[in-house]
Formats: C-alpha cells, sequence, structure tokens
C-alpha cells in the first residue's frame, strides 16, 4: 500500500465528517454546504474514473464473456455507492 492510497483513503473518510456531524446535530439538511457537495461529487467522480482505469483491461475481457464479472465487483461498488450519494 502505498502513501497515495492512504492518503485518499483518509481523505474520502475526513472530508464528510464535517458535514455528517452537522447534520446529525440539526437533523435537517437545510443549510446543506454547496461547496461541500461540489467537493463530494468531484471526488465521486475521481474514484469512479480511477475505478474504471483500474479495471480496464477487465471490462475489454468482459466484451469476449461474462466469467470476468466477479473480477469487477469492486468497480460495480463503486458506480453503485456514486450513484446513490
Amino acid at each position: 500500500v502505498d502513501a497515495l492510497t492512504v492518503a485518499l483513503t483518509v481523505a474520502t473518510v475526513a472530508v464528510t465528517v464535517p458535514q455528517y456531524i452537522k447534520l446529525l446535530r440539526s437533523r435537517s439538511s437545510a443549510g446543506l454546504s454547496l461547496p461541500t457537495v461540489v467537493l463530494t461529487a468531484g471526488l465521486n467522480l475521481c474514484d469512479v474514473a480511477a475505478a474504471i482505469i483500474t479495471k480496464w483491461r477487465q471490462l475489454q475481457d468482459c466484451a469476449h464473456g461474462a466469467a470476468c464479472v466477479p473480477e469487477l465487483l469492486d468497480l460495480v461498488q463503486t458506480v453503485v455507492l456514486t450513484a446513490t450519494s
């Protein structure tokens, strides 16, 4: 595991903590910070792009049959989490 992976993982979690605390305390999404929404959307987009780049060879192999689907489940999870957040 390289330092960039660790840093991005920590940043992914850390960036959302203040907003979640605010939402939990207020029990409302009123006043949700636009920069937080934009940054989260950008982070999610980068996450999906990185997953696609990482899995590109497996995606190409899937064109020849469905045997590769188990190898792509993490990509599917990333896309679904991004689409629902």
